[in-house]
C-alpha cells in the first residue's frame, strides 16, 4: 500500500506540472480516537479549485483522503491574506489491528491564512460512513 501511495503522489505531483503544487504536514485530532500526523499535496486545477491528496496516520490505524476545495471566500488581514474552501471527497481508513478497511466520505472547510511564503491551515471535517466521525487537522503548507 506503501508503494501505491507514493506512486499516486509521484503521478499527482508530474500532472500537476504546469500548475502550483503545494506540500504540507500538520498534526490532526480524531474526536473519537487519538492524535496523528498528516502530510498532504496541493494542486490547483482552476483558479478556484484545487485538489488535496492527504495521508494520515493515527498511531494504530491510517486515513488516506483524495478531497475536492472549491475557493469560497478570499480575504486581506494585515498579511497575504487568506481562503476559506469548502471541500469534499473520498476518504480510506485502514485498522491495523483489525486488518479491516473502510470507505468513507469527507465534507468539511479548509481555512487557510497566508504569511510570507508559509501558509497555515485548520482543516475541521465530518467522515460520513466507514469510521465515521469529526476530524480537525492543523499545520503548515509550504
Amino acid at each position: 500500500m506503501k508503494k501505491g501511495f507514493f506512486g499516486f503522489i509521484f503521478l499527482f505531483s508530474s500532472y500537476s506540472s504546469f500548475s502550483q503544487v503545494s506540500f504540507g504536514s500538520g498534526l490532526s485530532y480524531d474526536v473519537l480516537a487519538n492524535l496523528g500526523i498528516k502530510i498532504l499535496v496541493t494542486s490547483d486545477v482552476a483558479d478556484e479549485w484545487k485538489g488535496q491528496v492527504s495521508y494520515t496516520y493515527f498511531f494504530g490505524d491510517w486515513a488516506l483522503d483524495f478531497d475536492a476545495h472549491y475557493k469560497f471566500i478570499e480575504f486581506d488581514i494585515g498579511y497575504d491574506g487568506g481562503y476559506l474552501t469548502p471541500f469534499s471527497g473520498l476518504n480510506i481508513n485502514r485498522d491495523i489491528d483489525m486488518n479491516d478497511t473502510e470507505l468513507g466520505i469527507n465534507l468539511g472547510l479548509n481555512l487557510i491564512l497566508s504569511i510570507e511564503e508559509l501558509s497555515l491551515f485548520l482543516e475541521p471535517k465530518i467522515t460520513i460512513g466507514g469510521t465515521g466521525g469529526l476530524i480537525i487537522s492543523a499545520g503548515v503548507i509550504f
